[in-house]
């Protein structure tokens, strides 16, 4: 079957779970908030201030391998996505998931705030063309990902074909989550990254 076909039936389905939706991003707004509220506090400028030096050296203008950059996000994506989807067999087992992706709210907000305190104009280029709209692709894919599996861990069943649909959903939204990491890898390439790094 056509992933792009696949993939947006998966969207689809994750869209009926309008009140969830609603709830989540909600939710995920005010963490995101509340992170760039407290982010000059002692408790939590030192591990967002190295976070930001991380992506802005360590990834935009890093001498690094640019293809072991972009594999490196990638694994990060694909490993939170696993963590939502396995959430899916059990509601007890959303908690975890739920966790992580309010504690990457959080982190998101607080970051936010820290490129331009710190990097001020650079950190205002690096927001704006990369970051906010890989960030945001990436946590509208992981909302819909979370919606589909408190809507599935109500009714799993340890059964081959409920372990087949999930598996089935997780290759379907990884396929978009590597679609976003490729652009990311685009833009990272034509505006950041210097082209003898590529190898």
């Amino acid at each position: 079957m056509d992933p792009f076909f696949r993939l947006k039936d998966c969207v689809d389905r994750s869209l009926e779970r309008k009140r969830t939706l609603i709830v989540c991003a909600v939710l995920f707004v005010a963490v995101a908030v509340l992170g760039a509220c407290v982010s000059g506090s002692s408790a939590f400028h030192g591990y967002l201030r190295r976070g930001c030096v991380r992506y802005v050296e360590g990834f935009c203008f890093s001498d690094g391998n640019f293809f072991l950059l972009v594999l490196k996000r990638l694994g990060g994506c694909l490993l939170l996505l696993l963590l939502l989807f396995l959430g899916g067999i059990h509601p007890v087992a959303m908690v975890l998931p739920a966790i992580v992706l309010f504690c990457r709210a959080f982190v998101f907000g607080g970051s936010l705030v820290l490129f331009f305190s710190v990097y001020e104009v650079t950190g205002a280029v690096v927001v704006f063309v990369l970051y906010l709209p890989i960030h945001l692709l990436l946590d509208a894919l992981f909302l819909l990902t979370f919606a589909l599996s408190c809507a599935r861990s109500a009714r799993f069943c340890f059964s081959k074909a409920d372990f087949g649909t999930l598996i089935s959903d997780y290759l379907c939204f990884l396929f978009g989550a590597v679609a976003i990491s490729l652009l990311e890898g685009v833009l990272l390439l034509a505006l950041f990254h210097p082209l003898g790094n590529l190898l």
